[in-house]
């Protein structure tokens, strides 16, 4: 379907397969490291990580079905890696529950080799791993959204989402007894994207009696992460009322251009906010005096306030008049 510039056929035991294909991915022209910096420390992450790759494949041909004759095939770009083989999810699986079903293998013979010879845990935990791993790096998390009923379709993605939260969890990790697992870790996860909505109860409770998250608001239960988290990031989580990731996106806007329209701003913050949230918030950069209107309804066009010089740091700006 589209011009490929390497194509590899392992024809194999997959005991002898899995290291041989993971030998191709992660050759450094195709699997280059990615690096971020803090203050005086730069941090270099693989963009596709061994241990995802290997549980993804390997469940790849423990779940598929043999039914039908297709092979499993990986694609590799830069920024992403596609996993797919035939089948669709096994019975009662689904995307929503991929984490919490117990794993249902369509040949169980074959997991059971794969169990006695330490490739594949008998809790089945493997989904757990890919998803943990991924949180852990600051990466997206797996995407299964293109599977259908013919083929499960795993997409794993190389970019590195924040680099404050890599350290703040792994300093978080490397200093516990016990790990926290998949769904703390989720939870922590989802209240560095500002979501407190159908949160792991379990997981709230226990991170709030640890200190790692805390509560911004009791009425309707907001949540950020501890301060720890903010001292990687060299920033407060709030200035005032306002949500400092919330006023850098609409910062981000402006600095692309002059004139924004409301759709800009749902497109940039890429589903962090509903659009009523985000209609509020702009209406109250708008009340406070940060940004004007011009034209009405539909063709509402919003523009920073004359006090606002576009060719500085727009956000320094922000701040400095919220706090006046």
């Amino acid at each position: 379907m589209i011009p490929y510039t390497a194509r590899q056929e392992f024809q194999e035991p997959l005991f002898t397969a899995i290291d041989k294909i993971w030998d191709y991915i992660n050759q450094p022209a195709s699997n280059p490291l990615l690096h971020f910096q803090n203050k005086f420390n730069i941090y270099d992450i693989k963009s596709f990580n061994e241990m995802v790759v290997r549980e993804a494949v390997i469940n790849s041909c423990v779940h598929r079905s043999y039914a039908f004759p297709d092979d499993v095939f990986i694609k590799q770009y830069p920024d992403e890696l596609i996993i797919t083989n035939a089948g669709g999810f096994p019975a009662g699986v689904s995307k929503e529950n991929i984490l919490t079903i117990n794993s249902r293998p369509r040949s169980k013979r074959l997991s059971e080799v794969l169990q006695k010879t330490g490739f594949i845990e008998r809790s089945g935990q493997g989904v757990d791993k890919m998803f943990a791993r991924c949180i852990m790096e600051s990466k997206p998390l797996p995407d299964y959204s293109n599977t259908d009923a013919t083929q499960v379709d795993l997409r794993l993605k190389a970019k590195i989402i924040d680099g404050a939260f890599y350290l703040f969890i792994n300093k978080v990790q490397s200093e516990r007894a016990d790990e926290l697992n998949v769904f703390e870790l989720l939870t922590l996860d989802k209240v560095r994207q500002g979501i407190s909505t159908d949160l792991h109860e379990a997981s709230v409770e226990k991170l709030l009696r640890e200190g790692l998250i805390k509560s911004q608001s009791s009425a309707d239960k907001k949540y950020v992460l501890s301060d720890l988290y903010y001292e990687f990031a060299e920033q407060p989580a709030y200035i005032k009322e306002y949500r400092v990731r919330d006023l850098q996106t609409v910062a981000g806007c402006f600095e692309k251009a002059k004139e924004v329209s409301m759709k800009d701003f749902v497109d940039a913050f890429d589903n962090l906010l509903t659009r009523e949230q985000i209609k509020s918030l702009i209406y109250k950069l708008e009340n406070d005096g940060l940004i004007i209107t011009k034209g009405q309804g539909r063709w509402t066009i919003y523009k920073l306030s004359e006090e606002i010089d576009v060719g500085q740091d727009i956000l320094r700006q922000f701040q400095f008049h919220i706090e006046a």
